[in-house]
């Protein structure tokens, strides 16, 4: 539907910022909508937002990149790979939010310390508790990506 359209249709604020939810949904898992979680996690140009409670007039013009849409950047195939050599996966719940985040932190710094990794992970809950390796892909995407230049 057109943003005209969709404006029209939906009317209030709660329900704008849940169309923007939604519109990532197939690609995101459950999430808190209320932004305590991190697994609703896009890129809005560039930028790590939550879209549980990001309004759609937020997104009007502006691009939106989803977990597939990573796959298509060097970045994104980088940062997967290292997810799946650090064997970060259990239970899957958090895991398009931590990789997006991720993707936005290496994407402004390539070579973050550990407490920009900390920070910038800040508020992507892993239930099955895999932070050491989160971080530890974090840090293997950012080695591959500088030793392929």
């Amino acid at each position: 539907a057109s943003s005209s359209a969709m404006s029209s249709i939906l009317g209030s604020c709660e329900r704008a910022t849940m169309a923007v939810h939604a519109s990532t949904w197939k690609t995101s898992t459950a999430s808190s909508g209320i932004s305590q979680c991190g697994a609703c996690t896009v890129h809005l140009d560039g930028k790590a937002i939550r879209s549980c409670v990001t309004p759609v007039s937020t997104a009007n013009g502006k691009h939106i990149t989803t977990i597939e849409g990573l796959a298509e950047t060097t970045l994104g195939k980088a940062v997967q790979a290292a997810w799946l050599e650090v064997d970060v996966p259990q239970c899957g719940y958090c895991q398009s939010g931590q990789i997006m985040s991720a993707t936005a932190l290496l994407k402004e710094n390539p070579h973050p310390s550990e407490s920009q990794i900390t920070a910038a992970m800040e508020g992507n809950l892993c239930r099955c508790g895999t932070y050491n390796r989160i971080r530890s892909a974090i840090r293997t995407a950012s080695e591959q990506l500088g030793a392929a230049k």
